[in-house]
């Protein structure tokens, strides 16, 4: 009888007390032996004792890349707020680094230094349809009260290469106020009828790389410190979009990009957020000018060693928002029609490594360093689009991508994947 009513009582203690308990246990193993921590919530709460246990592995980092294995997914996009919020206040972190173009982010960060804007507004020049959220608004919203009240100023900067128009048009801007020359008329509109990446002809090019020349070699005597700043970096950027077309890599130019704002400020500790591949440690030492070097934390890996370290996130089971193949769009990736919405997907395969730890209360935290030497990390990988087939296989590549044990220093998984709340649905990048 007394058995009986001590499994009853055990029954009804309810499942926050359960976490609570389980994140009051420093070591954990389970049955590879590795090492894991029970969060509360992978929501924005107050209560973040559970990311207080986390604390060793901070020390000494100045950079936390945080991935996600899909751009779409709302549990990772919350996780990654209580995260930054976690580190900004008990380790000082002050620099939210986006896989986002520099030039589109400016409007956010004028707002979280208390520019009168709408958040929403602000939120959508970023023009990347993973970012236009409204996780992301509440994000920006933290972060400008946040600024209102504390000495230790945030910074949303975006580290990307891809928006080459947005880019001039930011330095046309600050050229404007100082009445100096702009690009003319005809070449801007040519830029906005054209995708820089899908030119070929010579010709083209040389009228693009012109603009470069021509915004190189403007005086800038006259800009005050923040606008010569933010002008100079722009002008990096630019000349990073241009060089791409000679195998100027993107994650090798983020990592540097990342490095160039820690090295302007040498307060600045930041967290990095972009998709699972970006973050991860990979890394290809390569002496051949032009060959990929590896993932943007691989080069960090590479450059600041261990003051970079890395979080992938994955799910077992649920949906999430991306491009889906839909054969009555208009839009098209590759000849194909694709529309924008919620997918849903099945439980991640037998011996996954989100389906190895589906009985534990999640979501959880594990060591990746403590998993047996010849793990096999196999995760989702799904970015902006979801392909169900690749090369006529029936499973998608994008459910069982095998990342081996030493692509992240950190996995956090969860149960069940939800879509993002989108501001709206479009077809921008």
């Amino acid at each position: 009888m007394l058995k009986h009513n001590r499994y009853t009582i055990f029954k009804t203690i309810s499942k926050c007390l359960i976490v609570f308990l389980l994140a009051q246990t420093k070591t954990i193993y389970c049955q590879d032996t590795a090492k894991y921590f029970s969060f509360f919530s992978t929501e924005v709460i107050k209560e973040d004792s559970d990311l207080k246990q986390l604390a060793p592995y901070f020390k000494g980092v100045k950079v936390v890349g945080m991935g996600e294995s899909t751009h779409g997914t709302h549990e990772f996009s919350t996780m990654r707020q209580r995260m930054f919020k976690y580190l900004v206040e008990n380790h000082h972190f002050n620099t939210f680094f986006l896989e986002a173009d520099y030039a589109n982010c400016l409007r956010v960060n004028a707002f979280i230094h208390g520019e009168e804007d709408n958040a929403r507004d602000a939120v959508k020049e970023i023009n990347m349809w993973p970012w236009k959220t409204t996780e992301m608004v509440d994000l920006i919203n933290w972060m400008r009260e946040y600024n209102e009240k504390n000495s230790n100023q945030l910074n949303f900067i975006g580290v990307d290469l891809q928006q080459y128009v947005e880019t001039i048009r930011q330095m046309d801007k600050i050229l404007k106020k100082y009445k100096l020359p702009i690009t003319d008329k005809i070449t801007y509109q040519k830029m906005l009828d054209t995708n820089f990446f899908l030119i070929t002809d010579i010709k083209t090019l040389a009228t693009y790389k012109k603009v470069v020349d021509e915004k190189k070699q403007i005086d800038l005597i006259s800009l005050n410190a923040e606008d010569d700043k933010i002008y100079t970096t722009l002008l990096r950027h630019l000349i990073q979009i241009i060089n791409s077309k000679n195998n100027d890599y993107r994650d090798k130019k983020m990592a540097e990009n990342i490095i160039y704002h820690l090295d302007i400020d040498s307060t600045s500790k930041g967290l990095f957020w972009a998709h699972n591949g970006h973050v991860s440690n990979i890394y290809k030492k390569t002496k051949k000018e032009g060959k990929w070097n590896g993932f943007t934390g691989g080069n960090l890996k590479h450059l600041i060693s261990d003051k970079y370290f890395s979080i992938g996130q994955e799910f077992y089971q649920g949906s999430f928002n991306a491009y889906y193949p839909d054969s009555t769009s208009t839009h098209t990736i590759s000849g194909v029609g694709y529309t924008l919405g919620v997918v849903k997907v099945n439980p991640a395969i037998e011996n996954s490594f989100s389906y190895k730890y589906k009985d534990i209360i999640n979501p959880i935290f594990i060591d990746c360093s403590t998993l047996p030497k010849k793990e096999k990390v196999t995760m989702s990988f799904i970015g902006a689009v979801y392909y169900p087939q690749r090369d006529g296989k029936p499973k998608s590549v994008a459910r069982n991508n095998n990342h081996g044990k030493n692509a992240f220093d950190a996995i956090i998984l969860i149960d069940e994947s939800t879509p993002t709340h989108l501001l709206k649905k479009s077809y921008d990048n």
